[in-house]
């Protein structure tokens, strides 16, 4: 059960009744049970629980016959198995096919304690758990900005909540997603099941929800490393890269009539109207690290300068092949937000990676400021700006 199912009380089993392929396998095992033995000497003889010992008891005696160093990884493969079958066991099943599940999953988990693998563990209280992944500041979980229709979340377990309460479809889908990956279905395999890779507009929806998804996860795993949270963020990161791939010529040259309207904007100084076309560009290609960097750009210019770091950085963290230009034009709008140590950061940086013109520019600026004062300089700035 992924962290976020338990988070906003959905339920844990998927909604659609198809099986996968990994799971008709282990429906498969449970019909051996099912044929091997009468049923009717299985009820007098047994209960769920001695039956399940038994499991238990055979799956230790074969223990040998598995390398010491599987046998964790093999028990703990087989209690995800037939707990993905649970759902469709409970509503589809016959009254043998429950027994043999039951019992069989007892003795898996009988098995995996034996080895220090426990599935019972009680989940920890909600609050604690949104305590535990939330940067302690005054800002709030969410923040309008002037782009149209959206908004700023913080970058923890409060945003992500907030975020999934904006963005109910992208919430029922993720919850889904965890809750199969879990239950070792592929991360192609889903979006395939799930009609997500063939529908353009479902595509591209996806890719932005995963490309968001997978920021809130980064940020809280340097929180806080978590399994489960890593398992999570390796698997929208997987997704996005299979959506990414997909993206039809359509989608791309979409896309870039967009972008090609900001220019056109940015030419005529129109910088609010640019935003607006550049912003549509990256919600149709939420891939193209280009459109985050100019939209940085833009948002100097309207003196957006919250706004600019958040571009630049997503251009950072991704690798964008300007990332010299991008630690510049972030250190830059740190400055002018009077966030000097932050800037200075930047400085370092890109003095580790030798982009000494671009640092005497930084450095350029925070001298001003200093020289200057900082009421003075912004004062100037603005007067100048967009003029350069």
């Amino acid at each position: 059960m992924g962290i976020f199912d338990w988070l906003s009380g959905k339920s844990k089993q998927p909604k659609k009744e198809t099986l996968t392929d990994y799971q008709k396998h282990w429906l498969g095992l449970v019909d051996m049970r099912v044929n091997a033995t009468n049923f009717d000497f299985i009820k007098r003889t047994y209960t769920v629980d001695s039956f399940g010992q038994e499991h238990f008891n055979e799956y230790k005696a074969n223990e040998h016959r598995v390398p010491k160093e599987e046998r964790e990884e093999v028990a703990t493969s087989r209690v995800n198995g037939l707990i993905s079958i649970q759902g469709y066991i409970n509503t589809k099943g016959s009254e043998e096919q429950k027994f043999h599940h039951a019992s069989s999953l007892k003795g898996a988990k009988l098995y995996a304690s034996s080895l220090g693998i426990n599935f019972e563990q009680p989940l920890q209280d909600k609050e604690e758990v949104i305590e535990q992944y939330e940067i302690k500041n005054d800002m709030s979980a969410s923040m309008e900005t002037s782009i149209d229709g959206q908004k700023l979340f913080k970058r923890d377990m409060t945003g992500l909540i907030t975020y999934f309460g904006e963005r109910p479809d992208m919430e029922r889908i993720y919850n889904e997603f965890t809750q199969l990956i879990r239950d070792g279905v592929s991360v192609k395999e889903y979006l395939e099941n799930a009609n997500i890779m063939d529908d353009q507009e479902a595509r591209s929806a996806a890719k932005k929800g995963f490309d968001d998804i997978a920021g809130f996860l980064k940020d809280m795993l340097e929180i806080q490393e978590n399994k489960e949270l890593r398992k999570d963020f390796n698997a929208s990161r997987e997704a996005l890269s299979i959506l990414k791939a997909e993206t039809s010529a359509t989608e791309t040259s979409e896309a870039e009539n967009y972008y090609r309207k900001c220019e056109e904007n940015m030419d005529n100084k129109d910088f609010k109207l640019a935003l607006k076309n550049i912003s549509k560009a990256i919600e149709l290609d939420p891939t193209n690290l280009k459109y985050y960097f100019d939209r940085g750009s833009i948002h100097i210019k309207l003196f957006k300068n919250e706004l600019a770091i958040i571009d630049y950085t997503k251009c950072i963290e991704s690798k964008y092949k300007y990332i010299g230009h991008a630690y510049l034009n972030r250190g830059i709008c740190k400055a002018l937000l009077n966030d000097i140590k932050g800037a200075d950061e930047d400085s370092m940086m890109l003095e580790s990676l030798e982009y000494y013109e671009l640092l005497d520019g930084l450095e350029d600026t925070i001298w001003n400021i200093e020289s200057l004062g900082y009421d003075e300089y912004i004062k100037q700035y603005k007067k100048n700006l967009g003029c350069f």
